[in-house]
């Protein structure tokens, strides 16, 4: 299958230079249009600047979930139960 927000994501950063790791950004992008985006409609909907706080708040978590998984796969597989 198709991978959108990868997809999405390059496409955000290609038109308006969003990094592909600022969710907070792309999140707004997604929401309002990439064009809309680029014209700060945004700036008009203090909701969904908070909104986008909070997704950027859980992708923080989620990365922190990720890199303790990754630190807990490096170990030997008889060593992750300890």
């Amino acid at each position: 299958g198709v991978d959108f927000m990868g997809w999405y994501a390059n496409q955000a950063n290609r038109r308006a230079g969003i990094s592909r790791s600022d969710p907070y950004a792309l999140y707004l992008a997604y929401h309002e249009g990439v064009g809309g985006y680029m014209n700060q409609t945004y700036l008009k909907k203090p909701w969904l600047l908070h909104v986008a706080r909070k997704v950027e708040a859980r992708a923080q978590i989620y990365q922190a979930q990720l890199l303790r998984c990754q630190d807990a796969l490096k170990r030997a597989w008889y060593k992750r139960w300890l």
